[in-house]
């Protein structure tokens, strides 16, 4: 294998490559979700670059073997930095693996190609700095293993549930506290109002309601959305993949509740939840999680729900696993403005803990 490192712009890597991604874990982490990332949420001064490893051993044609797309940005003339192509909405990110990475020579395989790949971003680039992720846990230590100046830039939660057989087997394994919650305002909601759930799926239907979800969440606890052409444009993308469940609950024929899930590789992802506040007694925000729960496990048959990123208390009534997603801050240690990075955040934070470690101690040494 002749392993070669090039760039492509975003489109061109679409164009070439789109058809050879393996299919991914999230819908965040397929191609639509970045384009659409690419789109509606980059400035003017942001270019997206995708760095790929390439076999060119059939002189003919190369053969992808890992692409990821980074973000490139100059913050002044002298001060360059490299990014994941995500935004706020983004809970995860990962570079494209052209080889099945679920066993362990599989995975293996993909972080050798991983390292060389950083390695040819590291030497054939200009950069200062670099922010990379949210990663979760088997990708962040081998990333943050390649570089000599890193630190922990954030952290996130990600609650999850996997190893769903049955819908009533998943409903029997929530808290006493929130079934008996759902059970009790549903039958107050039925005493005091006709109601009924919808799961939209089709791309027309979610445009003809899209509004409806735009007015709850302005009036919900959230108040307005940053980008509602970000929401509407990667909903699209995924209705027109089969990938796109929004959940509707309407109280007297009009829309209180509204929730999106995506759906890839069996797993269902909980996007954006918002409810009209006049209906928070009824608890409508759970009554159509529940509904949007039973529709995904026993029509969709996903295996693992995911609650995206966040620690807030009530997902742990939905969710029994918790897992971490880091994010990295890199220096470049070859550079003046990458050095001076390092020793503003790496080296204060490094001696602190050394001095923790050390305190009270006497300092003894041993005999050679």
């Amino acid at each position: 294998m002749k392993l070669n490192y090039k760039k492509l712009s975003f489109n061109d890597f679409l164009t070439s490559y789109q058809a050879s991604v393996i299919s991914a874990d999230l819908f965040e982490l397929t191609p639509a979700w970045l384009d659409t990332t690419n789109e509606f949420m980059l400035t003017e001064q942001e270019n997206v670059v995708v760095h790929c490893l390439c076999d060119k051993s059939d002189s003919k044609q190369d053969k992808l073997v890992v692409a990821w797309p980074l973000v490139h940005q100059s913050i002044s003339k002298h001060q360059k930095t490299i990014c994941s192509l995500t935004s706020f909405y983004s809970a995860v990110t990962s570079p494209f693996f052209m080889v099945a990475t679920e066993s362990v020579k599989g995975a293996d395989i993909a972080y050798y190609h991983l390292s060389i790949l950083l390695d040819g971003i590291k030497k054939n680039n200009v950069w200062h700095q670099m922010q990379l992720g949210p990663f979760e846990d088997n990708l962040s230590q081998p990333i943050a293993a390649h570089f000599n100046c890193v630190r922990h830039f954030s952290k996130s939660d990600n609650w999850y549930v996997n190893n769903i057989i049955n819908f009533d087997s998943y409903y029997q394994q929530r808290p006493s506290k929130l079934k008996n919650t759902i059970k009790r305002k549903k039958k107050k909601l039925a005493a005091d109002h006709h109601y009924h759930s919808k799961i939209i799926i089709e791309p027309a239907e979610f445009q003809h309601f899209f509004s409806d979800y735009q007015r709850i969440y302005r009036l919900s606890w959230k108040g307005d959305e940053y980008s509602f052409e970000f929401i509407k444009h990667v909903c699209l993308q995924a209705a027109a993949q089969n990938k796109l469940r929004m959940g509707i609950l309407f109280v007297d024929d009009q829309a209180v509740a509204m929730q999106l899930w995506f759906l890839q590789n069996n797993t269902a992802s909980i996007f954006k939840l918002a409810y009209d506040p006049d209906y928070k007694a009824y608890s409508v925000g759970s009554i159509l999680s529940m509904a949007l729960s039973e529709h995904v496990i026993e029509y969709d048959k996903v295996t693992c729900i995911e609650f995206g990123m966040g620690s807030e208390p009530y997902k742990k009534d939905w969710m029994d696993k918790k897992q971490e997603r880091v994010t990295l801050q890199v220096f470049n240690e070859q550079t003046f403005f990458g050095l001076l990075g390092a020793a503003k955040h790496i080296i204060p934070s490094k001696l602190k803990s050394y001095l923790r470690k050390n305190k009270g101690q006497s300092c003894h040494c041993k005999k050679k």
